[in-house]
């Protein structure tokens, strides 16, 4: 049986008839003093006693600052969670600011024990429900009990953008509850089945599985060694969907679908091996992206290739020095059987090619080296591109998102770290030297040169995020927010 997803993705809001009752109240400083910026239905008077306090105090004009304001009506008490945006911001207040005041407030509230709150939806919409939205999530449901449901909230006049930053948010959520359910339940077929589900009530989107007789008839050796060591068949998962009448896709997703990775038998070390249930969140990413892509009715054609399998040691798993030949025809020598996702991604790029001969850009997104956090740090996501035009694309996508990527070389002269003794190329570079770029040149060699391609390594982002504050424990969900902007990008740019 499948977990109820869908309360946990989705930002607790009902009718807020129990006290106490909270407001989220921002407020920033002009030269004539402090200023509320959104609207949140409290009286005139007690908008006039907050600016009296706010004055009185002189307070922190720093943004994320927080300030607790409480009054009382009728013999009730009210909390204000004063959160404050900067000095002299108007509209120019940054989405990191935005996201991080809200998620502050919110935590100001619940640390006094107020869960009915209330906030306004005039003043940066989106950002506020996403930030609420994310800022909700809590993987509690398997769990016997929770406080997660004693929060809810109430937003007046919700608007078209307040529910855009919600839908954005929730898949973000779907992904991330993708990633954080235990190996054991979230199987090849298992993810299969949420796939469907998900999906079953989005307009246009068609969804195709194939096993692994499949992929023999293909000659998908590469994917299907990495699934030798298991007792859970492989899966390969192929969703479309139609936003315009054309047959060709505009974009095609491929993500690294691995839901569980012991490193097969050259073995992970123990400590934090768990986390491997995420090795799916790649998978996970692009399957949200294309749900949001129906869900706003964007008007493009995306097609999502997700290779599924585990990665465990065995009597039948594939041994560090084997030569697979994989669907396209080149021979790769598995010198790492730890160095799996290149090896189901790759199969599934030519896949994927094989079947949209027209597509115009090509994106996977897979968690793939840990190489990339030691770059990077977890702020930024890691770019490999073939094309300027396609990086300045996804680069911008992703800075008006703050769902960042940073873009790395994907340089030929890293390909002789590939370079094998006995096949057309191996899968694994020199230990410690650029395994990132490495990792990136050997999907190269699958990727058509006509085509713009992107490969991003979120392995840096996929968990304990720079901004710990908004995404807490557990997987962070990215690059959701900046892949559904870059299809809106490419959808805005084909009129």
């Amino acid at each position: 049986m499948l977990m109820d997803f869908d309360s946990l993705c989705r930002i607790p809001e009902r009718n807020v008839d129990k006290v106490p009752i909270g407001y989220i109240i921002f407020y920033t400083k002009t030269t004539t003093g402090y200023l509320i910026c959104n609207d949140v239905e409290i009286d005139d008077d007690i908008k006039s006693e907050i600016l009296v306090f706010l004055n009185a105090l002189n307070v922190s004009t720093k943004s994320g600052t927080t300030y607790l304001y409480t009054f009382k009506r009728s013999d009730l008490f009210y909390f204000c969670a004063l959160g404050c945006l900067g000095s002299d911001v108007s509209d120019s207040v940054s989405i990191e600011d935005i996201r991080k005041t809200t998620i502050r407030s919110l935590n100001l509230l619940k640390d006094n024990n107020v869960t009915n709150i209330i906030i306004g939806s005039d003043f940066m919409p989106k950002e506020i429900a996403i930030a609420l939205t994310l800022g909700s999530y809590k993987y509690d449901i398997l769990k016997t009990s929770s406080d997660k449901n004693n929060i809810c909230f109430r937003i007046p006049k919700a608007n078209d953008e307040f529910l855009k930053g919600k839908s954005i948010a929730y898949y973000q959520n779907f992904a991330r509850f993708l990633a954080d359910t235990p190996a054991n339940l979230m199987t090849p077929s298992l993810f299969v089945d949420y796939a469907k589900k998900v999906t079953e009530n989005l307009s246009n989107v068609t969804l195709e599985v194939f096993d692994r007789k499949f992929m023999e008839e293909m000659g998908m050796n590469l994917l299907l060694s990495v699934s030798n060591g298991s007792i859970e068949d492989p899966k390969l998962l192929y969703l479309r969907y139609k936003g315009k009448n054309s047959e060709d896709a505009d974009i095609s997703f491929v993500g690294k679908g691995v839901t569980f990775d012991s490193g097969g038998i050259s073995l992970k070390p123990s400590s934090k091996m768990a986390e491997m249930k995420a090795d799916m969140l790649g998978a996970a990413t692009v399957l949200s992206t294309l749900c949001l892509a129906s869900e706003f009715k964007l008007k493009l054609n995306v097609t999502v290739t997700i290779p599924l399998t585990e990665n465990l040691p065995s009597g039948t798993a594939t041994k560090p020095g084997d030569v697979k030949v994989g669907m396209s025809g080149k021979s790769v020598e598995i010198d790492n059987t730890d160095a799996e996702g290149r090896l189901i991604l790759a199969d599934a790029i030519t896949y994927t090619l094989r079947r949209e001969t027209n597509v115009k850009y090509l994106v996977d997104v897979a968690t793939l080296t840990g190489a990339m956090r030691v770059a990077l740090g977890n702020v930024y996501s890691g770019l490999f591109c073939n094309s300027d035009e396609f990086a300045t694309l996804i680069t911008s996508a992703g800075e008006e998102t703050d769902d960042l990527v940073w873009r790395m070389p994907l340089s030929t002269k890293y390909r002789s770290a590939c370079d094998s003794y006995v096949a057309d190329i191996k899968n694994i570079g020199a230990p410690g030297s650029g395994g990132s770029c490495t990792a990136a040149i050997f999907l190269k060699e699958f990727v058509d040169k006509e085509i713009m391609w992107a490969h991003i390594d979120i392995a840096s982002t996929m968990c304990d995020s720079y901004n710990k504050e908004l995404y807490g424990k557990g997987m962070s969900g990215k690059p959701v927010m900046m892949l559904h902007r870059l299809c809106e990008k490419i959808s805005e740019n084909d009129k």
